[in-house]
């Protein structure tokens, strides 16, 4: 493949699709992308081609020298088509190349998550236009628009492979709390319903992720991956210090996409709670994480709220405690004293949730944002898509 000497130009790589074959080929850049990845499905050397190409992708898109949310117009547009054509292959796409997608996904976070969205111009079609009757999220600025199908199809493209999931959760976790967190504090000047959409946007990403997860991996192994995914990023949490930003930052959005799951499948609550106390020996009460997660970055954030008491503020941070550091405190009062945890837990929460009741606007919000990630909107729209074939493009 004499395209892959081109694959750290991405000028080059643009410039070699527009004009491949000449003027008499009048297929798609599309179409051209598509062939091949047909090729290498059918050589004994296909691993090569497909990792080539993969890379060329990558160059072509400038998914490692341009910052998400800010590429340039003519990388977006090949991205646009990139992820449409390697989408078309889904989880079938070669696997050499199903690295390079994932870096991709990386790099177009912004594009992926505004793709997931069905509170807005559900039936969009995937272009560099700005649908119709669409409505911005602040902080996150897509170059184009995916539609939902595309979004789902290119998701399956890598998250059959564990590491690449891992990659790709990563950056979308930072991305959630960046953009959870700059909604919240447009909110406190002038509540506008930014830190809504936003969770709900996150809502549906994660259902979409998961769902791709099941089509690639199966229910089983798809649930437990997820269960060790929210295990990982708990264990090494204490009361003697502040969980590591990065595995709090992970863990939140490992438990938005439990809630996009728990929409999916049918007798999901007990079957995932099962699976944690056997991985832990404890459960994981998932709705208080997901509720506490939400206050503290809207406390965080600066929302409208009286003064804490005492037994709410974080000895090490100075503001509000995490839901691990509560966590993290019942568990050390309750060794050896023949009480369960969890038992300590609640007694130690009733002054956050008396607190929350004293401040009506930020434990509406709250409870809000904590219900629109939990939605099963997405549940419904995902069977209409499933009943009528492929989700529309």
């Amino acid at each position: 493949m004499g395209l892959e000497a081109l694959a750290r130009d991405g000028a080059a790589v643009r410039d070699a699709f527009a004009t491949m074959g000449g003027t008499d080929v009048k297929l798609s850049q599309v179409d051209k992308m598509k062939q091949f990845l047909d090729y290498a499905k059918t050589i004994e050397t296909g691993d090569a081609i497909a990792d080539a190409f993969g890379r060329v992708m990558e160059a072509g898109t400038e998914a490692k020298t341009e910052k998400a949310g800010q590429h340039s117009p003519a990388a977006a547009a090949f991205a646009l088509d990139a992820i449409r054509a390697a989408g078309s292959f889904g989880q079938s796409l070669p696997y050499a190349a199903k690295d390079s997608m994932s870096a991709i996904a990386k790099s177009y976070i912004h594009e992926l998550s505004s793709g997931a969205r069905f509170d807005k111009a559900l039936n969009r079609t995937s272009g560099m236009h700005i649908p119709s009757t669409w409505t911005t999220i602040s902080g996150v600025t897509p170059a184009f628009h995916l539609s939902p199908g595309d979004t789902y199809r290119f998701l399956k493209t890598f998250t059959g492979e564990k590491q690449l999931t891992d990659d790709f959760d990563k950056t979308t976790a930072h991305f959630r709390y960046a953009t959870l967190t700059e909604a919240a504090r447009l909110d406190a000047g002038k509540d506008d319903g930014h830190f809504e959409r936003a969770a709900t946007m996150f809502g549906d990403l994660g259902a979409l992720e998961f769902k791709a997860a099941l089509e690639t991996h199966g229910e089983k192994d798809a649930t437990e991956e997820l269960v060790r995914g929210i295990v990982k990023n708990t264990v090494s949490f204490g009361i003697d210090r502040i969980p590591v930003p990065d595995a709090a930052l992970e863990l939140g959005w490992a438990v938005t996409k439990a809630y996009g799951g728990s929409a999916l499948l049918d007798g999901w609550a007990d079957s995932f709670d099962t699976q944690v106390q056997d991985l832990t020996g404890a459960r994981a009460d998932l709705v208080l994480r997901q509720k506490y997660d939400m206050a503290h970055i809207l406390h965080e954030a600066g929302y409208p709220a009286s003064d804490l008491p005492a037994e709410l503020i974080s000895q090490s941070s100075g503001d509000l405690k995490t839901y691990d550091e509560f966590s993290g405190e019942a568990k050390q009062e309750a060794s050896g004293s023949g009480k369960k945890w969890e038992e300590t837990l609640q007694e130690k929460l009733a002054p956050y949730e008396q607190w929350m009741d004293e401040n009506k606007g930020l434990d509406e919000k709250m409870e809000r944002a904590s219900r629109l990630q939990t939605s099963d909107l997405a549940k419904e729209l995902l069977r209409v898509w499933d009943r009528s074939g492929s989700p529309s493009t």
